[in-house]
């Protein structure tokens, strides 16, 4: 890519920006593919050509997530939450990276903040249900997988 890029002299914005595109569009697909080691390089430069591509954040957030690099995907979820506040998926998903880092109180903060925007999810009642068992809050763990299966979900009898 440095190759690409020393090539590309006297490329501007709007080249930078096609350019980080298609790398953003590269690293999905190969996120796509599970393929996400692979996905990180051509995220990592799309979003050092565009910064404000917020696609190339939460896709190289997701990434790390399976990765199981849960810090670095919080931090771009982070980003994304300061230009998307009030996008439950983004909460959510930095929600199951906190609880995954044994943060239990923060995962509970994010996974209420997104039921709070949308309440008709079923797999954010799931995922708080992991948080209120984590914490020891049995009763409300169970009424959040209650609401889960009122919505149509299909809850795991060990749960």
């Amino acid at each position: 890519y440095i190759a690409l890029l020393s090539s590309l002299e006297h490329r501007g914005a709007a080249a930078d920006q096609l350019l980080s595109d298609a790398l953003g569009n590269k690293g999905a697909l190969y996120s796509g593919m599970g393929k996400y080691e692979k996905a990180l390089p051509d995220l990592d430069l799309a979003i050092k050509l565009n910064p404000q591509n917020l696609t190339n954040y939460l896709n190289r957030a997701s990434a790390y997530m399976q990765l199981q690099e849960y810090d670095k995907a919080i931090n771009d979820f982070n980003t994304g939450h300061q230009y998307h506040p009030d996008d439950p998926d983004i909460l959510n998903n930095r929600g199951v990276c906190y609880l995954r880092l044994g943060d239990a109180k923060t995962a509970l903060e994010d996974f209420s903040k997104s039921i709070a925007i949308n309440s008709s999810n079923p797999s954010y009642y799931i995922n708080r249900a992991f948080a209120y068992q984590k914490l020891g809050r049995v009763a409300e763990a169970r009424k959040d997988i209650l609401a889960a299966e009122k919505m149509g979900a299909v809850i795991d009898p060990g749960l």
